[in-house]
C-alpha cells in the first residue's frame, strides 16, 4: 500500500515539473531569439523586413509565435497573443543599446507541447500501472500472511469440534517456540 501511495504522490508533482521545464525551454528560446535578433539587426543597423521574416521563421520552426517591438513598444512584426499561457520577453541590444524586444509565446496556445503532453500521459499510465501492481502485491501478501496466521486457529477449532463429537483423542500438534 505504501508503494502505491508513493507512486501516486510522485505522479502529483509531475505536471508542475513538466510545466516548469516548458517555461525554462521557452525562456531559453527567448534568450536565443534575442541574441539572433541582435546579430541580424547589427548586419543592417536597423530592422528590415528580411530580418523580421527570418526571426519569424526561426520561431515558427521552434514551435513559438514571435512578436518584435521597437524600443518605443510599437509592434514591428508578428502578432500579439491575447492571454498566452506563458511568454518570454527579451530586450534586443545592438552596439550596447536597446533596439527593440522580442516576445515568444507557444504556437499551439499551450505551454506543454504535444510531446510534453504525450510524455505526461505515458508517465501517468506507468504510475497507475505501478500503483495497481503494488496494491495487488500488497493484497496477495496480506492474504498469504492471514492464511499463515489463521492456520493454528483452524487446527484448534477442528480439534474442539472433534472433542465435542466425542473424539477425546483429538490433539493439536504444538507449533512454534516451546
Amino acid at each position: 500500500l505504501s508503494v502505491a501511495l508513493a507512486t501516486l504522490l510522485a505522479d502529483s508533482g509531475l505536471t508542475s515539473r513538466l510545466e516548469q521545464s516548458a517555461r525554462q525551454r521557452l525562456h531559453t528560446a527567448g534568450d536565443h531569439t534575442a541574441q539572433l535578433a541582435a546579430d541580424l539587426y547589427q548586419q543592417h543597423h536597423r530592422w528590415t523586413a528580411q530580418t523580421l521574416t527570418e526571426l519569424g521563421h526561426v520561431a515558427a520552426v521552434s514551435g513559438y509565435q514571435l512578436a518584435v517591438y521597437d524600443p518605443g513598444g510599437r509592434l514591428l512584426a508578428g502578432s500579439v497573443v491575447r492571454s498566452p499561457p506563458a511568454l518570454a520577453r527579451n530586450t534586443v541590444h545592438a552596439a550596447g543599446r536597446p533596439v527593440g524586444s522580442v516576445v515568444l509565446t507557444p504556437a499551439e496556445g499551450r505551454l506543454l507541447t504535444a510531446a510534453d503532453r504525450q510524455l505526461q500521459h505515458d508517465l501517468n499510465t506507468m504510475h497507475l500501472i505501478a500503483a495497481l501492481v503494488a496494491i495487488a502485491a500488497g493484497l496477495l501478501a496480506a492474504f498469504l500472511l492471514a492464511a499463515q496466521l489463521a492456520r493454528p486457529l483452524r487446527q484448534l477449532t477442528d480439534a474442539a469440534r472433534r472433542i465435542e463429537r466425542g473424539d477425546l483423542g483429538a490433539r493439536v500438534r504444538p507449533v512454534g517456540a516451546p
